[in-house]
């Protein structure tokens, strides 16, 4: 039997060690940073500055509810809806995808990623 002439595939070079004083994670998101185009960048930028008004998620909450909210429960609430519009935007562009258009995505989109997210969270198992 002939032996092999190339040799072994060498092992990934170590990750650069880590600054003193600098969390690993922190060295990561630099190095994310790092790699991103100016449009990105701004793009995240722009992402990381939205919210949700806390006042109308409250007077919204409250509404629905007709109980009093605390002010963590209105955050988080305004952070699950900033995490829903995110897929919902996600899930428009993949449809847009799927039908070969492109530009910026239209309502027919939105509309149709609701539909999609929708039946999707009527599949999954319901725990109350």
């Amino acid at each position: 039997m002939d032996q092999p002439t190339s040799p072994p595939p060498q092992p990934p070079p170590p990750p650069p060690p880590p600054v003193p004083g600098q969390p690993p994670q922190q060295i990561q998101t630099e190095s994310i940073w790092s790699k991103m185009t100016e449009e990105e960048l701004n793009r995240y930028e722009m992402f990381r500055r939205s919210t949700f008004p806390k006042a109308s998620i409250k007077r919204l909450m409250q509404t629905m509810t007709g109980a009093a909210m605390s002010q963590n429960v209105v955050i988080a609430m305004s952070g699950m809806a900033k995490v829903f519009v995110g897929e919902l935007v996600e899930e428009a562009i993949r449809i847009q995808a799927r039908y070969g258009e492109s530009g910026p995505i239209e309502p027919k989109h939105i509309r149709e990623a609701h539909r999609v997210l929708k039946r999707r969270h009527d599949k999954t198992v319901k725990i109350f």
